[in-house]
């Protein structure tokens, strides 16, 4: 079985989970430790991925501290951002050996095809910019050429979240872990050696779609001449105006937000050179439509109880309305129809603990835009997807006679990694690999929080929401 349920789980090869995001692993990591399917401490991860996921969480006092995570709110805590989750599971102890198997594509941010990294994770006491002391998670990296540790922890205070370095003695460590990095042309070498792998080791899969590529999902709009501070201008007002509670509520207004592209789409499709000069005559002015589109979502948006709204302030609501038009009635038809792909939604899970990285509602991008990004892109052809999937299958079946307890796939969609228009040729691919490795013994369970739900955010039906 490779995707389960968080309350099902059989310990034996090809189980698995996909879903919404990497945050949301961690419980379902820990159920299936907890379901015995999974041992509790000392497991190695095989990580199949674009980027390596390795940043420290942000440290609260209630955080489950080098302890198993027990209670609700120790899951809540868990919850921070989509590149945490392996260290926050290293953390607990459920983890101690990481192997990252990258793609060929991400070769110039490696020294060598193969790599290993011996690290210590601690806390440490530090100021803020008021000098008030809080404690943070540290990780301190073993250099081979000094024999000496480089310490350092995350500055969340910073929007970048830059690495501050601090002295070895400042960091109280706690656990130790390996992290390996493996070229994939490579990984099948290093997976069939025995001493290297062994075939009692407990191992957790895990799989992100990003791993075939990672475009800005904002491209399709950027690629027809929408300016990136025009986007960044929308998604202000929206995150202003509208604060989902619930992924229904995120569809709920993505529809709506279409429809009102509809009635500007009528103002071009009207004005068709193609069509006889009297009915061009008869096509609605912008500025009638602009009227049309500010009523719509005024009425709708004020009036529907089946959406949440951030100000009660009825004037604010006026306000951030009639700005998301203005940018809205500077779009051509292509433009328009663009921007109705990407589409609206929350840019994290709405199950990220919302004190570090409150979701906010807007264009569907995510996070990973020109002007904010620091990963590679990498924009696959069908024929690349086709050879790396032959790629995943040789490594696949090297972890055939391995000890492989648990798989998870993650999507990569909402954050705006993996490229969208191959999304259901990289899944499918994906999912292929897994059975035809593990003899078809797979069962999908998708998570229920998955953007835009088991067929994806691309396949979404298209809801006219009439007023």
């Amino acid at each position: 079985m490779v995707i389960v349920q968080s309350t099902f789980f059989h310990p034996r090869p090809g189980q698995g989970l996909l879903q919404l995001s990497t945050v949301s692993f961690i419980p379902y990591w820990f159920d299936a430790a907890n379901a015995k399917a999974i041992s509790h401490h000392g497991n190695t991860l095989i990580h199949i991925d674009g980027h390596d996921d390795m940043a420290p969480p942000a440290h609260f006092p209630d955080y489950p501290t080098f302890r198993w995570p027990k209670t609700k709110q120790d899951f809540k805590l868990l919850m921070q951002r989509n590149d945490v989750f392996i260290i926050e599971a290293i953390i607990s102890g459920l983890i101690k050996r990481v192997i990252w198997i990258w793609p060929e594509w991400d070769k110039k941010n490696h020294n060598s095809s193969y790599s290993v990294q011996h690290n210590q994770i601690g806390i440490a006491n530090v100021k803020r910019r008021d000098n008030t002391q809080y404690e943070v998670f540290c990780i301190c990296e073993f250099q081979q050429k000094s024999s000496l540790y480089n310490c350092y922890y995350p500055d969340y205070e910073d929007d970048n979240a830059t690495a501050i370095s601090i002295p070895k003695n400042k960091c109280r460590v706690q656990r130790t872990y390996t992290v390996e990095e493996i070229q994939e042309n490579v990984a099948v070498k290093y997976v069939n050696n025995a001493k290297w792998l062994l075939n009692n080791e407990e191992i957790i899969l895990d799989l992100d779609e990003d791993y075939y590529g990672c475009v800005y999902a904002s491209q399709p709009l950027l690629d027809l001449g929408v300016k990136e501070v025009e986007l960044k201008h929308i998604n202000n007002y929206l995150d202003k105006l509208i604060c989902p509670k619930s992924l229904a509520q995120e569809r709920y207004i993505d529809n709506i937000l279409t429809t009102a592209l509809d009635l500007f789409k009528r103002f071009y499709t009207c004005q068709n050179p193609k069509q006889p000069v009297a009915i061009n005559k008869n096509c609605p002015k912008l500025a009638k439509i602009t009227s049309e589109v500010n009523a719509y979502l005024q009425k709708i948006l004020w009036q529907n109880k089946k959406i949440h709204l951030c100000s009660k302030q009825h004037h604010a609501v006026k306000y951030a309305i009639s700005e998301i038009i203005h940018s809205f009635q500077k779009l051509g038809i292509k433009q328009l129809k663009a921007m109705q792909r990407v589409g609206f939604c929350l840019n994290t899970s709405p199950k990220t603990y919302k004190v570090t990285f409150p979701p906010r509602y807007g264009i569907c991008m995510g996070a990973n835009t020109p002007s904010d990004s620091s990963v590679l892109i990498h924009n696959p052809t069908r024929k690349e997807i086709t050879e790396r999937t032959a790629t995943l299958q040789n490594i696949l079946k090297s972890l055939k006679a391995k000890s492989v307890k648990f798989v998870t796939i993650c999507r990569s969609s909402r954050d705006g990694y993996t490229p969208r228009r191959f999304f259901k040729l990289i899944e499918s691919d994906i999912m292929a690999s897994l059975n035809k490795t593990f003899n078809n013994n797979c069962v999908a369970h998708y998570d229920g929080g998955l953007l835009g739900g088991i067929k994806g955010w691309i396949s979404r039906p298209k809801i006219v929401i009439k007023h």
